[in-house]
């Protein structure tokens, strides 16, 4: 006769203490893993944090060099009194003048 199979190294549930439901038992269980979880998501919001500021912070950095760097050593490149050059510097001040802009409308509204 073949016996049933049965796992190795494990130990039975704890029977609920008499005069207690299933209900209770449940309940208890999964307020217990409530408990543990919030404790876990305690400890792991830091962490995040610090990951999330420098995701975000080395994604502005590569942004910023893809743009500035091209515009820059085209500029080094030109003899520094030449028309390119002052289109170039109108332009960077004219940028600068719109998103002020835009900045200033944000902020009243």
């Amino acid at each position: 006769m073949v016996e049933p199979f049965k796992p190795a190294n494990t130990t039975p549930l704890a029977e609920p203490a008499p005069g207690s439901s299933i209900a209770g038992t449940a309940s208890l269980a999964i307020s217990s893993g409530v408990s543990a979880a919030k404790s876990a998501a305690a400890k792991l919001a830091p962490k995040l944090g610090s990951y999330l500021h420098t995701a975000v912070h080395a994604t502005g950095y590569g942004l910023s060099f893809a743009f500035v760097f091209p515009a820059v050593f085209i500029a080094e490149l030109v003899p520094s009194e030449n028309v390119l050059i002052y289109g170039l510097k109108d332009g960077a001040a004219a940028a600068k003048r719109a998103v002020e802009q835009v900045a200033d409308r944000r902020a009243t509204a």
